[in-house]
């Protein structure tokens, strides 16, 4: 199973904003989110889209893997570096053999999870 530290990366996020002296306001108003999205990012309580993601450590310039890296060898991290690898596989591809591809995907996970039921 993957894990995902939400907690770890709300806090870097918050800390890098508070190093910066840049209010929530200011940073969701940049990223354009709201507020109270951002404070529950930092508190660990949602993850950010990767879209999100990307805007903040853009606009705060930090260091994306930094930010994703944790103690666990199955963070986030490891999670978006396939992503980014499958995503340049897909587009050589049409729209048509990427849906085809997706809808396998989803049939390989719907086994997977049943698998460990």
């Amino acid at each position: 199973m993957i894990s995902i530290d939400e907690v770890g990366i709300g806090k870097k996020i918050k800390e890098a904003r508070k190093n910066q002296k840049v209010s929530r306001a200011a940073l969701a108003e940049s990223v354009a989110i709201t507020e109270q999205y951002l404070g529950e990012i930092e508190r660990g309580k949602r993850i950010p889209s990767l879209e999100v993601y990307v805007n903040l450590v853009n606009t705060l310039q930090i260091s994306s893997d930094v930010c994703l890296r944790s103690s666990n060898c199955n963070s986030l991290y490891y999670i978006y570096n396939e992503i980014l690898e499958i995503v340049t596989l897909l587009q050589r591809l049409s729209q048509t053999q990427v849906s085809m591809i997706l809808s396998v995907i989803k049939i390989l996970v719907s086994y997977m999870e049943c698998e460990h039921e």
